[in-house]
């Protein structure tokens, strides 16, 4: 990711923001024509690595865990977002695991969800 951000300070449209996790990256343009440009370009960079673009559905984005829904142009609501083949299930609990691991999982997944939801109200029922 970090060549691949060196590398697009030569694209002529630079995305309004761009930011990234490993092999997943968020960009915002101003229109459509740009981005498809920015895919073409991203393309062009290594002939190893496949880029493939998702578009807004509904005002609605999402990146990693987190559902982005863009409600005006100054504000947006974040909340936990799963694919269609999520279970739910990351660990067992009478699994042969140590306990501080098990309750490191549990802060790590509560301070996950604290991190992302700006309105407590739409936290609960993830938490329950």
């Amino acid at each position: 990711l970090k060549n691949v951000s060196r590398s697009t300070s030569g694209f002529h449209n630079q995305p309004n923001f761009c930011v990234g996790d490993l092999d997943d990256i968020l960009t915002n343009f101003n229109n459509e024509q740009d981005s498809l440009d920015f895919l073409i370009f991203l393309k062009k960079q290594h002939s190893n690595i496949k880029f493939t673009m998702e578009k807004q559905t509904n005002n609605c984005n999402a990146f990693l865990d987190v559902q982005i829904s863009v409600i005006n142009v100054n504000q947006l609501t974040l909340q936990s977002y799963h694919k269609l083949t999520y279970t739910g299930l990351l660990l067992n609990l009478y699994s042969f695991t140590s306990n501080s691991y098990k309750l490191s999982l549990i802060k790590c997944l509560k301070d996950k969800a604290f991190k992302i939801y700006n309105n407590l109200n739409s936290l609960r029922p993830e938490l329950y």
